[in-house]
């Protein structure tokens, strides 16, 4: 299975290239990031099913410049030039998403509150536990194939 009852939220790799990657989320409930940018790698995410809140912050002064709502079947985007943010499930269930990455997303920079710095972190994830057909960019609404 893509999730077990204890699991907050997990990484998986669809595909990579050298220029991208493609990585597929599970939120568990009230599953949350915290404050991170994306390492100069830009980001597309779409909604799968459920919905994700996103707050974007002003990287230094990290102060609240935007928040929104993500649903299913909406796409959302976001680069170190627009800031770092948080994202959330706010939903008592789980919620799926793709993110496609430009260029493959290998650490980011997590700010610690306690700190008051930006820790560069390590970004892993698990490989996919089905395999999926080349063509399945278009059955998830990228436009890619």
């Amino acid at each position: 299975p893509l999730h077990s009852p204890s699991f907050e939220r997990q990484r998986y790799l669809v595909q990579q290239t050298t220029e991208w990657q493609l990585i597929l989320m599970v939120w568990g409930p009230h599953a949350q990031t915290p404050l991170h940018d994306h390492n100069d790698s830009r980001c597309w995410t779409r909604i799968l099913s459920g919905s994700l809140a996103e707050t974007v912050y002003h990287r230094e002064t990290r102060k609240t410049m935007e928040s929104k709502v993500i649903e299913a079947g909406q796409k959302g985007y976001i680069e170190d030039d627009i800031g770092a943010h948080i994202v959330k499930n706010a939903l008592d269930a789980v919620t799926v998403s793709l993110h496609l990455y430009a260029h493959p997303i290998q650490s980011c920079h997590v700010y610690d509150e306690g700190k008051g710095l930006w820790i560069k972190q390590s970004v892993h994830h698990r490989p996919l536990p089905v395999a999926l057909p080349e063509e399945s960019s278009h059955v998830l609404g990228l436009g890619l194939g």
